[in-house]
């Protein structure tokens, strides 16, 4: 039962994030992205952890940070944890940045990604890059 309560206020804390994203609010999604995700693998809810990747990687996206937002994306997609709905978010994400970027630098971006770790040391893995202040 406290697993769920848990898990619920990371789901919170991530449609917290997903609001202060669509409000224009960076600082205040950075923060909640982070906070979930911490959360989230704090609890073993790898699913969680993915949304939250995938909000981070539609935060960066947004800022311009493409690159990185890739790696993310090819994070999350290639997860098995992954969910359906997340999956959802994670491709739309993608195909907006497929608008404006080459392919080649897409493509190159997402393999970066494939290769990563979901860990909570996630940050040291994208050179401190993810959750860093550059978000």
């Amino acid at each position: 039962r406290e697993v769920g309560a848990q898990e619920t206020m990371v789901n919170v804390m991530l449609t917290f994030a997903d609001v202060a994203l669509e409000q224009g609010d960076h600082a205040v999604a950075k923060r909640r992205y982070d906070e979930g995700f911490a959360s989230a693998l704090q609890i073993s809810a790898l699913p969680l952890a993915l949304a939250a990747l995938a909000g981070m990687a539609g935060l960066l996206a947004e800022k311009g940070q493409h690159s990185l937002a890739l790696e993310l994306l090819g994070l999350v997609l290639n997860h098995p944890g992954c969910n359906d709905e997340t999956r959802r978010r994670a491709e739309m994400i993608l195909s907006e940045l497929r608008k404006t970027l080459p392919a080649d630098a897409v493509a190159a971006g997402l393999e970066r990604g494939r290769g990563k770790e979901l860990s909570a040391n996630l940050e040291n893995s994208f050179g401190e890059r993810t959750l860093g202040a550059n978000l």
